[in-house]
């Protein structure tokens, strides 16, 4: 691809995204987040006078929340959620450029373009780039993290005792962190990396390496990490040495939970004691057709065509065990976690990166050997499934992260496997072409979307007579995603999930208006 025609790709898929970003209804908690981020920043802005904080808002230190709440609050109001999306969304592009720039340092140019392409069409990271304010800062953190590690280890004599290097991997920290208190876990296969590089296997570190210069960084980047995340807590002011642990150790006791309950190919599980294969069985049946081929393909390259990745990429073999083993490290962590897993795959959204490296492996090696038949072959079917994939990708528009590969099924049925719209994007559209009549009171219920949310589309559409409720009975109509039903679950019951049923199973009556994708229901309005 010439220079030209990859410039006007990449401004053609960023328009793409920006449109997504403008065009698609805010997610579950955006407004709760914002809310957070402008109460903190007025709270700093004023010099600590003014702190007006949600309660749970102490376990999230909320620095991105800070940061894009600034960034809002200079445009107009109506505005604010179009440009928080498109600050999501440029942060969230960053990730996949980090991610070209790390397979570029450690592979080649070549795979580098082919991973930033994957990653950036990869549905589940597409589909909350512009949407979610929390895990796709946890990802781009972790991916530049894993950058200026390499560059550390690569060029001790530009990056040891840089003063630049260490505000940049300090802030990346807290950035995490700020999201989530528990980011140092998602660092745990990078410190292990670190650790036996240094001290045992030595293929990325340079000569000049340092041990002394390493202790005093490593000191020094917990120190002020540990500074910048306090300052953007305004409920450790009070105590800045202890309070911190102790929220720590709560979030650790009692990790925070957006859903009790999720569904999982057709069954549902509590969130605290999902699925032990909850993560692979998502990454097998939330991924492209093409690249679960490529998978097992990618890997018969690397093991009996070997000797042409070590021709092509020094000390291959040794990079490649890297990556596996991060991915390993992962999936055993994630299996043996006390936190919660739901949301399709928002909570491990920072395997992606790495997940998608093997596969791009794989395509090199077809596109480097296109005089082998087999090859040839190889990519004509990879491109057919390419193009069924783009096909069902652009259809989803703007809700690629709902996107199951047809391993599913018929997809107009697979709102009974998937809690679908578990963010509840589509309200906007929904209540757009939603006519509640206009002469009387209409009680309406809700289930599988929060309160507020309703509450800003019926001012914003102007909907005055609509009035919530949460009865069983007594409504009028009921507006609902597919999410399970939290008031079906008994937990008065040893089962609690004995007689649980989705949102749409727990309401019967005359379809008024949905949404739909594909033919996939997202979100719909019943009378009653």
């Amino acid at each position: 691809m010439s220079l030209i025609n990859k410039k006007i790709f990449l401004f053609l898929t960023l328009i793409f995204a920006m449109y997504c970003a403008v065009k698609i209804g805010t997610a579950w908690d955006t407004g709760t987040h914002l809310i957070m981020g402008k109460n903190r920043l007025d709270y700093l802005l004023s010099f600590g006078s003014i702190d007006k904080e949600l309660w749970f808002s102490k376990y999230f230190p909320g620095i991105s929340y800070t940061l894009t709440a600034f960034f809002v609050t200079i445009f107009p109001k109506q505005y604010e959620f179009q440009i928080l999306h498109l600050l999501n969304l440029f942060i969230s592009i960053s990730g996949i450029y980090g991610l070209a720039r790390i397979s570029k340092t450690i592979f080649n140019k070549k795979i580098a373009n082919i991973v930033f392409i994957i990653f950036l069409f990869y549905p589940a990271y597409f589909g909350h780039m512009a949407i979610n304010p929390k895990d796709t800062v946890i990802t781009v953190s972790f991916i530049w993290i894993s950058y200026y590690i390499l560059k550390y280890l690569q060029k001790p004599n530009l990056y040891q005792n840089n003063r630049n290097f260490l505000l940049i991997i300090s802030f990346l920290i807290a950035l995490g962190s700020g999201v989530n208190l528990v980011f140092g876990g998602v660092l745990i296969p990078l410190i292990i990396f670190v650790l036996f590089e240094i001290f045992l296997y030595k293929k990325f570190i340079n000569a000049k390496f340092s041990y002394k210069k390493f202790l005093i960084d490593i000191s020094l980047i917990v120190l002020i990490s540990y500074l910048i995340l306090v300052i953007f807590w305004p409920q450790v002011h009070s105590n800045i040495f202890t309070l911190p642990f102790l929220f720590l150790l709560d979030t650790l006791s009692n990790p925070p939970v957006g859903a009790p309950a999720t569904i999982l190919n057709g069954e549902i599980y509590l969130v605290n004691n999902p699925s032990k294969i909850y993560v692979l069985t998502s990454f097998i049946l939330r991924s492209p057709e093409y690249l679960l081929i490529l998978y097992p393909l990618s890997f018969f390259f690397i093991f009996f065509k070997n000797n042409f990745f070590k021709n092509k990429i020094k000390n291959f073999n040794y990079k490649i065990y890297v990556i596996i083993k991060i991915l390993v490290i992962f999936l055993i962590l994630l299996s043996v976690s006390p936190f919660p897993l739901y949301d399709g795959m928002r909570k491990f959204m920072f395997i992606i990166p790495y997940f998608i490296i093997v596969p791009s492996l794989g395509i090199y090696y077809v596109l480097s050997n296109m005089h082998l038949i087999s090859n040839k072959i190889l990519l004509s079917l990879l491109s057919v499934l390419g193009l069924i994939f783009l096909f069902k990708f652009f259809s989803l528009t703007p809700y690629q992260y709902v996107y199951l590969n047809y391993l599913n099924g018929k997809t107009s049925n697979n709102h009974t496997k998937f809690e679908n719209d578990y963010l509840a994007t589509s309200m906007k559209e929904l209540f757009e072409k939603s006519k509640f009549p206009k002469n009387e009171v209409i009680k309406l219920n809700y289930c599988g979307v929060g309160e507020g949310k309703i509450k800003r589309y019926l001012r914003e559409f102007k909907f005055s007579n609509v009035k919530l409720t949460k009865d069983k009975k007594d409504y009028d109509y009921v507006v609902m995603t597919n999410r399970v039903n939290w008031d079906s679950i008994d937990w008065k019951d040893p089962n609690p999930l004995k007689n649980v049923k989705s949102c749409f199973q727990s309401f019967e009556g005359k379809l008024i208006s949905s949404v739909s994708r594909s033919g996939l229901k997202l979100s719909m309005i019943k009378e009653n």
